[in-house]
Order: C-alpha cells, then sequence, then structure tokens
C-alpha cells in the first residue's frame, strides 16, 4: 500500500513538470525526492538507510531503502527576513507512512556578509549535509555510509546559527557556528529494541570554501548526550543491586560526545572525486571510538556517469569489552552480559565496502541510478544493519536503483 502511494505522489510530480512552483513574488515551493529500493542477497542481515529505521531488504527487495519524497516552502517576510520550512516524507516503519520536520527556520540577514538562523535546522557537518535528502545533487543512490553519516543518531538540531561569508582571493568562505539540542533514537540496539537518544548543550562550527570546482569542508560538533531506554535501565538496577563494580561504565546517561569531520568535493569537465573523514569520540570505557572514510571518483560520457567508491568504517580496538560475568541461573544467568553486550555492539561498526555504479541524467532535474555494494564486516560481525541470525557468510552484496527528482 505505501509502495502504491509513493509511486503515485512522484510520478504526480513527474508529470507535473520538473520545475519549482512559484507561489508569489516572494514565496516559492520546491521539491525533491527517490523512487528506488535495493535488494540484499544476505538474509541474515537487515540492510537499512540509517539508525533510525528498522525496515529495510533483508533477502528481499524492499523501496523502504531509498524511497521518499520531500517538499521545501522558501518565503521573504521582508528584505532581510527569510522563512524555510522542509518536509521529508519516507517509510520508517513497516506499513507506516512517516514524516520529518528538517527545517523550520527563520533567516535574517543582517548584511551580504552575516546571516542568523533560528528554529530547526540540519547540522552542517557532513559535506552532504546541505543535501542529504536531495539525492539528485549526489552521483551515488545513497552517500556512502562508513562515513558513520548513517549511524550518528542526529542530523537535525533546534537552535541558533550564525553564519560569516567573507572572500580571500578567488576562495569563498563561509563559516557557521550554532548551538542547540535534539532528541532521537537509535534502533537495532539491545538485541532489537531502541535507545532514546537526547542531546543537549550541543554546539559545533563548520568551515567551507569554495574555490573553482572544489568544494572543502573542515567541520566539528560537540555536546551532552544522554542514552536510555526502559531494558537498559533495568540491567543497570540489577548489576548494582548485586555490586558488579564495572556496572557504571554502562550508564549511559552522562556522556560527552565530540565529532570531526574533513571532506572536499572536486568537479572538473568530466572528471569527479570526493573524499571524507569523519570521527566520533564518546567519553566511556565500553564504547569505542568511531572513524570512517571514503574516496569515490567517476566520468561524465555525455548523460552517463560510471563511478567506484571504497568506504571503510573502524573502531579503535577490535572488539568491544564487557566484563561483566555470566550469573548464575537464579540470578539471570547470561541476561545481563547479553543485554549489556548487545548495547554496547549498537554503537560499535566496523565494516568496509566497495561500490559500483553508473547515473544517468534522463533530462534535467532527472536522473536514474544503478549500484552494487560488496559491504564486509570484521569476525564479530558489527555493523549497522540489524542482524537476525548468526551469519554464514561475512559480507553482502546490496544491488540498488534510484529516479531521483528535483522541481
Amino acid at each position: 500500500m505505501l509502495s502504491k502511494k509513493i509511486i503515485f505522489l512522484s510520478s504526480f510530480l513527474l508529470c507535473n513538470q520538473l520545475s519549482a512552483i512559484d507561489l508569489g513574488e516572494s514565496t516559492t515551493l520546491h521539491g525533491f525526492g527517490t523512487l528506488g529500493g535495493s535488494y540484499n542477497t544476505n538474509g541474515d542481515f537487515l540492510y537499512r538507510e540509517n539508525v533510525f529505521s528498522n525496515i529495510g531488504s533483508s533477502n528481499d527487495f524492499s523501496l523502504a531503502t531509498h524511497t521518499k519524497l520531500g517538499l521545501q516552502l522558501d518565503t521573504n517576510l521582508t528584505d532581510n527576513l527569510k522563512a524555510t520550512i522542509q518536509t521529508v516524507l519516507y517509510q520508517k516503519e513497516k506499513g507506516q507512512i512517516e514524516t520529518d520536520l528538517d527545517w523550520a527556520y527563520l533567516k535574517y540577514s543582517h548584511t551580504e556578509y552575516l546571516n542568523f538562523k533560528l528554529g530547526r535546522m540540519k547540522i552542517p557537518f557532513f559535506i552532504f549535509s546541505d543535501s542529504s535528502n536531495i539525492n539528485y545533487t549526489n552521483i551515488w543512490t545513497h552517500v556512502p555510509k562508513e562515513t558513520v553519516i548513517s549511524s550518528i543518531p542526529v542530523s537535525s538540531y533546534n537552535g541558533l546559527e550564525a553564519e560569516f561569508l567573507f572572500n580571500l582571493k578567488e576562495h569563498n568562505i563561509s563559516l557557521q557556528t550554532y548551538f542547540g539540542e535534539e532528541k532521537s533514537e537509535i534502533i537495532g540496539a539491545l538485541g532489537g529494541g531502541t535507545l532514546d537518544a537526547e542531546f543537549k548543550n550541543a554546539y559545533g562550527f563548520s568551515i567551507t570554501d569554495y574555490y573553482g570546482d572544489l568544494k572543502l569542508r573542515a567541520s566539528y560538533f560537540a555536546g551532552d548526550v544522554k542514552f536510555r531506554s526502559n531494558d537498559l535501565d533495568t540491567l543497570l538496577s540489577t548489576g548494582r543491586a548485586l555490586r558488579i563494580p564495572t556496572i557504571n561504565n554502562y550508564d549511559l546517561s552522562n556522556l560527552d560526545m565530540n565529532l570531526f569531520a574533513l571532506g572536499f568535493t572536486y568537479q572538473f569537465d568530466n572528471i569527479f572525486l570526493a573524499s571524507e573523514y569523519t570521527s566520533v569520540e564518546l567519553d566511556n570505557k565500553v564504547i569505542d571510538d568511531m572513524k570512517g572514510w571514503y574516496i569515490s571518483t567517476g566520468y561524465q560520457f555525455d548523460k552517463f556517469m560510471p563511478y567506484i567508491t571504497y568506504a571503510q568504517s573502524k573502531q579503535k580496538v577490535d572488539y568491544p569489552i564487557n566484563d561483566i560475568p555470566i550469573l548464575p541461573e537464579i540470578y539471570g544467568g547470561s541476561k545481563l552480559y547479553d543485554g549489556l553486550n548487545s548495547t554496547t555492539q549498537a554503537f560499535n561498526y566496523s565494516q568496509k565496502s566497495i561500490s559500483l555504479g553508473l547515473r544517468y541524467d534522463i533530462q534535467k532535474n532527472l536522473a536514474l541510478k544503478a549500484q552494487v555494494d560488496r559491504i564486509f564486516f570484521d569476525e564479530n560481525h558489527r555493523t549497522m544493519y540489524i542482524r537476525s541470525a548468526e551469519p554464514k557468510d561475512g559480507h553482502l552484496d546490496v544491488y540498488s536503483i534510484a529516479l531521483d527528482f528535483v522541481f
């Protein structure tokens, strides 16, 4: 039923010319979307879009991994004040259509070099953060997931941003600094359950350099984060009642998170090149620091662009340290050990992938893409994809197709 609805909406938009809708002198409506899906050959894993979703492909074809529809409304309230709203329609759980409000902010342009934003905004962290939902702007069927872009449980925030614009000879530079808070959840933690995530006192900065065909961005993001769930609270209470010395290491209710990213894109004549490095640090003894990176290149032949990508994510240590003993059956046996180990596994991903794809620009604002990913795991099979059984293979193959459009 969901697939039919999204196909209908996408077809309707495509039939109404792929151009922005002018609602008057000061208001414009833009739209974007993707009609696509993936087939994952390994039924022991659920291939999904990110940690916010618990549906995807497991030895079948699923539209939920890529299909989405978005609208963006921009209106000029005064010469200096502008309002922007962006909402995205997608499938988060089986049989349910979700609507995310990614942007809802006021922008005040004090001068042409200084802007202030107040409201809900995307965190300007990754090189593709500004257009993460507008897949038409990317060459791939999906952004490489090993940069931890899909595993960080926060992408938007509510708060304040200041942007400074200046030029250094031929370099156009944007410096953004921001402060705010956010709530979200990680799906697939605790053996398939959910962890609530709350970010407070979050702040960061991003500096972006536009130099001809080169875009370079360096970013830093930090804040106080709290992860909790009823299941985790029960496990902690049990461990404290049994006076297990290290049980408080698994208390995730008061952590400091630090993230760093450095990336670039380069488009010169027919050559495309992109790369990004990211790192995540949590001040916790049982959650490993994560690092990820990718490099991707493509070459334009008329309307066709074949491309190749290599990506990898890895923790600081080879596997999570779980120093909780397996208890006698009268105290629950291995339940405490298994529960806390699955909690640490929810934050620990170690995988690499190689991808081959082809983009075909059908017409302006409309592109068809096909991509094949082979994803490898370490011996502990730690990955952001939800595991349903003990894997028989240490890899999975994913075949994706996507029709991306903007108007």
